[in-house]
């Protein structure tokens, strides 16, 4: 029953984690805001807006990296535990979500990078 209980517990942990953990990426949203982005007129405006999403993208690769190493960590220290749940695949699976925005926030400096040569 234990051990049940145990399970349950780690099942109920992992599964809200994600609702606790906020990646690193309040730092560079600090500088966008809805206004901020909807009233980019000048270059200036579109290369702060670029900056910022290119300050997320490396924070959020910086947050992929640091799962892909959990992930290593599960496979090199097994338990039968950590296999049966597959936390490996978990970090897995955060690292590559955390990928893919980070590749997003890096279309949407380019675009604000465009924006702004145009701009000028």
């Amino acid at each position: 029953m234990k051990r049940l209980i145990a399970s349950w517990a780690t099942a109920l942990a992992l599964l809200t984690m994600p609702a606790v953990i906020t990646p690193g990426i309040s730092a560079a949203e600090e500088g966008m805001s809805p206004g901020m982005i909807s009233s980019a007129k000048n270059a200036d405006d579109h290369l702060k807006l670029a900056a910022d999403y290119e300050k997320q993208a490396t924070e959020l690769r910086a947050e992929a990296k640091k799962h892909r190493e959990m992930a290593e960590m599960y496979v090199k220290n097994p338990s039968y535990l950590n296999l049966k749940a597959g936390f490996d695949q978990h970090c897995r699976a955060i690292a590559k979500s955390f990928e893919a925005a980070a590749a997003e926030a890096e279309k949407l400096a380019k675009a604000h990078r465009q924006m702004a040569a145009k701009a000028k």
